[in-house]
């Protein structure tokens, strides 16, 4: 297989007929396809099709070319995942959560109830999703509740009951996530509470659908948050926060500019990658927090999350020219930019990261 940097130095024009985007030197493209709508939520990848969420409907694209349409019941929300045959939407708004065949986009099962944020353990049939005030199993194979959770949480005029407030990452039977009074471990076929820490005095989450696809990132035994800077009275910090996974112990804590973009963690030189919305990028030794490497992309990374996949770490940065970047992981080197028009995560599978256009996809070499 040839190399990414051997690959293409441009898109050629099937990718130039995408409204809005182009590509910057050695964007190793696969393939491209162009779309009628807005994109509103990052691909989901089951089997060999790419499922992207659209205004008004959703399609299913296999090496560049479409194999089925699903019209939405609601504007879908940034979550969807792929499990037992199936992609599950969540929606922007008082709209049933749907499933479709991921065989012709036939409508399976819907659950009418406003929930954000979707996780599916690997092998396993319950889909972890939340509100703001409760956090929920949902099975996957028939739509059904399969338990719910809420935790009181004490406030200085009320005792009130909190949900979750992000997206789930699953990891060995155990769902961790921001929500309650902080930070949550859940157990993902009961519910059952593994741990929870409270938030510290003074931090904040910010509470937004934009948040709410955004998960923890896990590995090297504990899973990374993140925290946004409250702004209010001096006691606001914003940082990436490692806690042990067994029982929720703060491991560091690294202090970002700004609203921190969810971590991610890169298992090939075993570091974690934080960014924020100062466009600074920075790989974290996961025992310690220690800085190995930092990069400023000059542009802004928050209310998305990088994505590393085979030693490459991809960055969604906006700004003038939305853009995702692509860094060497272990020492921080560019290796391309690809304009997009978006600031969406992109979503890697095997030999390929799918990465959204404001009106298009991109099939991107790994």
């Amino acid at each position: 297989m040839p190399s990414r940097r051997s690959l293409l130095a441009s898109c050629g024009a099937a990718v130039a007929a995408l409204a809005g985007c182009s590509t910057g030197p050695d964007a190793p493209v696969a393939w491209d396809h162009a779309v009628e709508r807005r994109v509103l939520a990052p691909p989901t990848v089951a089997g060999e099709l790419v499922v992207v969420p659209l205004e008004e409907e959703s399609v299913a694209v296999a090496d560049g070319e479409v194999r089925w349409r699903s019209p939405a019941t609601g504007p879908t929300a940034p979550a969807a995942t792929h499990d037992g045959g199936r992609v599950v939407f969540g929606t922007d708004g008082p709209y049933p959560y749907r499933a479709v065949d991921t065989a012709d986009g036939a409508s399976g099962w819907t659950l009418d109830r406003e929930l954000f944020g979707l996780a599916s353990p690997a092998g396993g049939s319950v889909l972890v999703a939340g509100d703001r005030s409760q956090v929920v199993g949902v099975d996957a194979t028939t739509g059904g509740v399969a338990w719910s959770r809420s935790l009181e949480v004490a406030t200085a005029d009320d005792t009130v009951r909190v949900g979750a407030l992000s997206s789930a990452r699953v990891a060995d039977d155990v769902a961790y996530l921001r929500g309650g009074p902080g930070y949550l471990a859940l157990a993902v076929d009961t519910g059952e509470t593994v741990w929870a820490r409270d938030r510290e005095r003074g931090v904040s989450f910010e509470v937004g659908r934009r948040n709410m696809s955004l998960a923890p990132a896990v590995g090297d035994g504990a899973a990374y948050f993140w925290t946004s800077d409250e702004g209010r009275d001096g006691l606001g910090e914003a940082q990436v926060l490692a806690r042990e996974r067994t029982d929720g112990r703060v491991r560091w804590r690294h202090r970002t500019t700004g609203a921190a973009a969810a971590p991610a963690y890169a298992e090939g030189p075993g570091l974690v990658v934080a960014a924020d919305e100062s466009g600074t990028v920075a790989a974290l030794e996961p025992g310690d927090g220690s800085v190995e490497w930092s990069v400023d992309l000059g542009g802004r990374v928050a209310y998305t999350r990088p994505v590393a996949h085979r030693g490459t770490v991809y960055v969604p940065v906006s700004g003038d020219n939305d853009r995702l970047v692509a860094l060497d992981a272990p020492t921080g080197e560019r290796l391309f930019s690809l304009s997009t028009g978006h600031s969406l995560p992109p979503t890697p599978a095997g030999d390929r990261v799918y990465a959204a256009g404001y009106r298009g996809l991109y099939a991107l070499e790994a």
